[in-house]
Parts: C-alpha cells; sequence; structure tokens
C-alpha cells in the first residue's frame, strides 16, 4: 500500500469518527429540545414498547379521574334534592301531628292543614321531576331497576342495581307459604253470668304496653270486645279485637313472625287458657317464595332477594290472603305450592365506570319518588294506598298519615344513605386511589422517558469538544496529504 493511499485511508477514518460524533451531538439537541430521551422507536425499542403501554395507562387514568369527578358531581345533585324532600316529609309529618290533636282545632282549620299538605305535595313531585344532570332525570324511577308482575296478587316493589333484566319471558314466581298473622281466640264463650258475677279483667301486653278491660255486670259478649279494642287503641297497640262465635278473637295488624303479643285473663279460658297466666299469641308467618331458581327470604308479606345472588335488592309483596272467618283475613294460609304469576324485570340502574380495567364499575338504582310511589302497602284503617291518598281534615286521616309519612321518611332517607354510601365509598374513594396511582405511574415513564438534562448537557459538551478535535485532527490530516502528494509529484 503506498503512502498516498495509507493518508487517505486515515482521513476517511477521521471523517467517520466525525460522522458518528455529529450524530451523537444531534441526538444530544433532540432530546434537550424535546425532553424526551426515547424520541424514535430506534431508541431502546423493548423500552418504547414499556413507554408506550404507560402512556396508555395515564391516559386511560386521566379519563377514568374525569368520569370518576362528573360522578360525584351528579349524586352531589341528587343528594341535595334529596335533602329538600326530606324536609318536606319532616314537615308534612308535623302537619299529621298537628292534624291528629282533634280537640282544639276547627273544621276549617283541618281543611287548611289539608290544603298545605296537598301544596307540599306538589312541591315534592316538582322537586323529583325537575331533578336532572346533563338532561338525564335522576329521582322520577327512570335510573333504576324497574320491575312488572302478571299478577294482582303480587306487587314489584323496589329493585336494586345488582338485578339483571329477564327479558320478554319473564321469571316464575312461586308462593310456598303465604304469610299470616299472629292472632289468638279464646277457649270458651264469654258467659255473661260469668262476667257479671267475676268482674272479669282482660290483658292484651305488646312490647311491655298493656290494654286491660274489668267488665261490669251489664256487658255481653259484643261490648267487652268493643271495651278491650278501644283499651288498646289507647294504650297504643297495633292488634285488632273482635269475636269468633261469642269467643275474643285477637290478631296483630302487622303480618309475620316479629309482631306478636300476649293475652291474659282473670278467669280460665274466657281470654287466657288459666287464670292468670298469659299466654304467648300463635305466631304468624313470613311468606316464602322462590322466584325462577333463586329463593326469596319472606318478612312478613315481602318477598326480599338474597345477599350475593342477583336477586339481591328485590323486594316484592305478596297479598293475596285466606280468610279464616267471614271479613277476617290472613291469621291462616292455605298452604301448599301456588303460582303466582311471571315477574319481569328491566335495569335501568346508573352505571359508573371508575376504574381503567373491564369491570371497573360501581352502580346505583335510584327509585322513583314520586308521591304516588311513596309508603304503598302500609296498613291502615283509612286504606291510604300511598301519599298522594292522605286527608288529614279528619282525627282518623291525620293518624294514620303518621304511618305513612314515618314509612316514606324511612324510604328517602334510605335512597339517601344509598347516594353517599356510592359517593363515599364506590366514587371519592375510587377518585383518590385514581389519582396516585396516575401519579405513581407518571412518575414511572418519566423516569424511563424523560431526559437527564444534566448527564445529557454533559454528554452533548463532550461530543461537541470531541467534534471541534475532530475537525481540527482532519484539517491537519488534510493537509500533510496534500504536501505529501505534491512532494511525490
Amino acid at each position: 500500500m503506498g503512502i498516498a493511499t495509507m493518508g487517505r485511508s486515515n482521513i476517511t477514518s477521521i471523517n467517520n469518527d466525525i460522522k458518528m460524533t455529529s450524530q451523537k451531538l444531534a441526538k444530544s439537541f433532540e432530546r434537550l429540545s424535546s425532553g424526551k430521551r426515547l424520541v424514535s422507536s430506534a431508541d431502546e425499542p423493548s423500552t418504547i414498547f414499556i413507554s408506550e403501554r404507560l402512556n396508555s395507562q395515564v391516559a386511560s387514568l386521566d379519563q377514568a379521574i374525569q368520569n370518576t369527578e362528573v360522578d360525584v358531581s351528579m349524586l352531589q345533585v341528587a343528594d341535595s334534592s334529596l335533602s329538600d324532600l326530606s324536609s318536606i316529609l319532616i314537615r308534612m309529618r308535623q302537619l299529621a301531628v298537628q292534624g291528629a290533636n282533634e280537640s282544639i282545632l276547627t273544621q276549617e282549620e283541618k281543611q287548611l292543614i289539608q290544603r298545605e299538605y296537598m301544596a307540599l305535595l306538589d312541591a315534592f313531585d316538582d322537586i323529583v321531576k325537575s331533578t336532572k344532570f346533563s338532561g338525564k332525570s335522576l329521582l322520577d324511577g327512570s335510573s333504576a331497576t324497574s320491575g312488572n308482575v302478571a299478577s294482582s296478587e303480587v306487587e314489584f316493589v323496589k329493585g336494586s342495581s345488582k338485578n339483571k333484566t329477564t327479558g320478554p319471558e319473564g321469571l316464575d314466581l312461586v308462593i310456598t307459604q303465604g304469610a299470616t298473622r299472629s292472632h289468638w281466640v279464646a277457649g270458651d264463650y264469654i258467659d255473661e253470668d260469668i262476667v257479671a258475677d267475676e268482674d272479669v279483667t282482660f290483658k292484651i301486653i305488646e312490647n311491655g304496653k298493656v290494654a286491660s278491660y274489668k267488665s261490669n255486670p251489664t256487658d255481653t259478649p259484643s261490648s267487652v270486645a268493643s271495651a278491650l279494642q278501644i283499651s288498646a287503641e289507647k294504650a297504643g297497640l297495633d292488634v285488632t279485637v273482635t269475636l269468633e262465635d261469642e269467643k275474643l278473637l285477637i290478631y296483630h295488624n302487622k303480618f309475620g313472625s316479629e309482631h306478636t303479643f300476649q293475652v291474659e285473663s282473670s278467669y280460665d279460658g274466657l281470654l287466657s287458657d288459666d287464670e292468670g297466666i298469659p299466654n304467648e299469641a300463635i305466631l304468624g308467618k313470613d311468606v316464602e317464595g322462590i322466584l325462577g331458581d333463586f329463593k326469596l327470604r319472606g318478612r312478613g308479606q315481602i318477598l326480599e332477594g338474597d345477599a350475593g345472588t342477583e336477586m339481591e335488592g328485590l323486594v316484592l309483596r305478596y297479598t293475596a290472603l285466606y280468610e279464616f272467618q267471614e271479613g277476617i283475613y290472613g291469621l291462616e294460609d292455605e298452604g301448599g305450592e301456588r303460582n303466582a304469576g311471571k315477574v319481569f324485570l328491566e335495569n335501568n340502574s346508573l352505571i359508573f365506570q371508575t376504574g381503567i380495567e373491564h369491570g371497573s364499575k360501581q352502580s346505583l338504582s335510584l327509585q322513583n319518588l314520586h308521591t304516588n310511589n311513596l309508603a304503598r302497602g302500609v296498613i291502615n284503617t283509612n286504606e291510604f294506598k300511598n301519599l298522594r291518598e292522605i286527608d288529614m281534615s279528619t282525627h282518623n286521616g291525620a293518624s294514620d298519615s303518621i304511618l305513612l309519612l314515618d314509612n316514606a321518611i324511612g324510604h328517602v332517607n334510605e335512597v339517601r344513605s344509598e347516594v353517599g354510601a356510592v359517593q363515599k365509598y364506590g366514587l371519592e374513594m375510587k377518585l383518590d386511589n385514581l389519582r396516585v396511582m396516575k401519579e405513581n405511574i407518571s412518575a414511572a415513564k418519566s423516569t424511563i422517558t424523560d431526559t437527564d438534562y444534566a448527564e445529557e448537557l454533559s454528554q452533548m459538551i463532550k461530543s461537541r469538544m470531541m467534534l471541534e478535535n475532530q475537525y481540527v485532527i482532519a484539517a491537519q490530516a488534510n493537509k500533510k496529504l496534500m504536501n505529501l502528494e505534491n512532494l511525490l509529484d
């Protein structure tokens, strides 16, 4: 190899070094100007894969945080309206208590109470109707699990977000036991001679409250029953006293095994079996049934789905009653299984996407709170079926309305509690978790992809100095090569 050829080879090598150093310097400028260590897929391909996956997570977390913040705002709107509804119900109950105090009220004052109550009903329904978020109604039942039953014996009370839509085929409801009331029938007829001679004392005891009546010589079986009924009402007992073939018959007004009482008499058989010894009433039974493949729990006339199943939160009321005697129902059940019709469910519950993974959701069923849908199924002497039917212009009407309003207040408070629980534990706690997760993943992504300015600046200075030296060396090599070629020529 000639001397000139060796010189040219050295210059080529120097130029290659210059090119590589220039590329390093350009890369440093690019990283410093962009703030990113990984600019293209050629920069550490395996690390780029991790980086893009983290980018996807961060973007999804941003959206999940936005979703949850909006969801919290929606529930705050619902809670505010529920608070107003609760205040209205409290005022309604105050009016009911006032109206029940008949002794000092004129008929005109009673009518004024009823008019104010009707105005409150309209205000209540107006709040229910107007409570919306971004055009979506929240409290009118359109954001709930709704249901229909193809039977006059069964009433759909409410559903939950856990219930699945049944479709057009529905689910068969089979009743295995009807609800009954606790009751007691005296063993003997009321003998007027015994009542007249013995001054018999009759007692009914319920939850520590006692109703009693001491007979007098002029009493008849019906007068004893009437007097004992009056005493029970004054003492606040929830029982009815009547006669069955001249025997005292007492039954609880509520259905199921949790409502009972005791009876006692000072003469054998006229009420209790033995003189002065209380007898427990024959305990009422809770309704039992099966919906599709799911067994439902009974509580009085109410059927409820078990927790942990897709029927959780479902409430039905079975109202069919077996006639014990003419005009008296629900003391015994006819027994045997009976098909109570088909139940159709449609789940329109609110569904909140609270995370970034499939299935990361929270749901809430907001029941219909219109006044014609509240306090249904509350047993009362006036047979008011809901808040809309209440008439407070009479003592009995105002007194019964207290029962319905207590039920409605409990129902609204239950809905408000569900809203609060979802907001606090389902959304706000999740929101905190999403924010922390985003912060941590962003920090990890930054460690992988962001430029280390101190290190990159040092690398840039190093590359620039090397490049300047390489230019000087290249210039000197070119000059020497030209001098050598001139000598050889």
